[in-house]
């Protein structure tokens, strides 16, 4: 999502639109509109966070 969001606003919104959870009819969008919201504000794991 944040590399999606570097690309531009369309590149953004096509990804969010056009991309779907393994259900295969959740998009990326209506995922983070409901309960994922909250992932995008977490903090990596310590081992990840200097990659």
């Amino acid at each position: 999502v944040l590399a999606a969001n570097n690309l531009g606003r369309e590149a953004y919104d096509n990804f969010l639109d056009h991309t779907y959870l393994g259900d295969r009819k959740t998009t990326i969008r209506q995922y983070l509109a409901s309960a994922g919201a909250g992932i995008m504000e977490e903090e990596p794991p310590d081992a990840l966070k200097h990659r």
